[in-house]
């Protein structure tokens, strides 16, 4: 017969069993023990008695040339008001010695040649871009050049008389607003004048309102004016290039975060600049190159205009051997440089679909200060002055 107390039995054997299987269970999963103590830094390891006085953290390059570590490199160009934003993207950047070297000071204040180096990296605008070769180059460069051989301080064909010695108000450097006097010998040149003292060599000359005026017994030719302050040195176009390793203003890569710093050049503390891996780099320049090209071309037209305006198109023979013919033919080639340039895109800003540039990295060998030894050299083309474009193609040279 069964009873309550049999099946009060059976269950209790249902639930020692199940009991026993689940103990089995639990007791033969696998399990690891993770300690909470943070793993030690290799750079902090020290061997039993030794004392740790100096840990700086560094990465090599994983390349052995330039060019193969700038090879995907990408570029985006972004137009500001007067300069272009180049930003270099998806390669393994460069640390800061790489852009601006190492410069350590003795106590005298000298630098010390033997721990300090240049730069490992050079960064310039070589001035060899379509942009120059056809535009810079043959409508600044050049025109300039001639400009300051053939008319800059000749006589521009205006002869003034000076006035009667009762007239002589100007002599002895007692007008308001004068800029002061000046003695002359044989002849002199200021403010775009020639004096040409007779018969007296020492006659002092008055200024009026800080503009020389001939005294009594003076006469003088007026001058083509002189060359404008521009940003390069176009008497010597043919060899122009622009250092833009000082435009570099985000480069660095911090550890760890894969994050440029835009503060980490020109002073920021030296043991946070490191390489962070590869395809993580950075490199932002300021590119002012189109921008300052454009003002130069524009301030020369303006004093091609002025010195124009100022000659006399019929000259003093007082002035000029020239004939009435040469005299025209001069002033009208004076007049065909201010018609290339304003008529050019440097100009009349008519270049909608912007300018070719190109900038050239090229890598240093010596470690050595004041020395560089030339290795590979990697060039990127660009344009400036038109819509923001990203530039994945390179170009590049092999070393030489």
């Amino acid at each position: 017969m069964y009873t309550s107390m049999n099946a009060l039995a059976a269950n209790r054997i249902v639930y020692q069993g199940s009991y026993s299987e689940l103990l089995a269970d639990s007791m033969s999963f696998d399990y690891t023990v993770e300690s909470p103590a943070p793993e030690i830094d290799p750079q902090f390891l020290v061997e039993p008695g030794e004392t740790l006085l100096y840990s700086y953290y560094f990465n090599t390059s994983a390349y052995d040339e330039l060019e193969e570590k700038m090879e995907d490199v990408e570029l985006v160009v972004e137009n500001k008001d007067n300069f272009s934003k180049l930003i270099f993207d998806n390669f393994e950047g460069f640390d800061v010695y790489d852009i601006e070297g190492l410069l350590i000071y003795d106590d005298h204040g000298d630098i010390d040649e033997f721990y300090s180096s240049d730069p490992l990296i050079s960064i310039e605008d070589m001035f060899t871009s379509d942009f120059h070769n056809d535009l810079t180059k043959p409508l600044i460069g050049a025109q300039y050049v001639s400009y300051l051989n053939d008319y800059a301080g000749e006589h521009n064909g205006t002869y003034i008389e000076g006035p009667e010695l009762e007239d002589d108000g100007w002599a002895g450097g007692g007008v308001e607003g004068g800029g002061g006097n000046f003695y002359v010998g044989q002849s002199i040149s200021m403010n775009g004048l020639a004096y040409h003292p007779k018969p007296d060599p020492y006659l002092e000359l008055g200024t009026s309102y800080g503009y020389p005026y001939p005294v009594s017994g003076l006469s003088i030719c007026s001058e083509f004016p002189g060359m404008p302050s521009l940003n390069y040195g176009w008497s010597n176009y043919t060899n122009l290039t622009e250092w833009l390793n000082d435009n570099v203003t985000d480069g660095i890569i911090e550890p760890n975060n894969g994050t440029s710093n835009p503060n980490m050049f020109g002073g920021f503390g030296m043991s946070h600049q490191m390489l962070n891996g590869n395809t993580s780099g950075s490199l932002t320049i300021k590119y002012f190159v189109t921008e300052y090209c454009i003002q130069d071309a524009e301030e020369l037209t303006d004093r091609f205009e002025t010195a124009l305006d100022g000659a006399d198109t019929s000259p003093d023979d007082r002035c000029t051997d020239m004939s009435p013919y040469s005299w025209e033919n001069y002033l009208n080639v004076l007049e065909a440089k201010i018609t290339q340039l304003s008529s050019s895109p440097l100009v009349n800003g008519l270049s909608f679909s912007g300018f070719d540039n190109s900038v050239r990295f090229r890598a240093n060998k010596s470690y050595l200060y004041g020395s560089n030894i030339g290795g590979t050299r990697f060039t990127k083309e660009f344009r400036t002055n038109a819509p923001t474009i990203e530039y994945q193609v390179p170009h590049f040279n092999n070393n030489r």
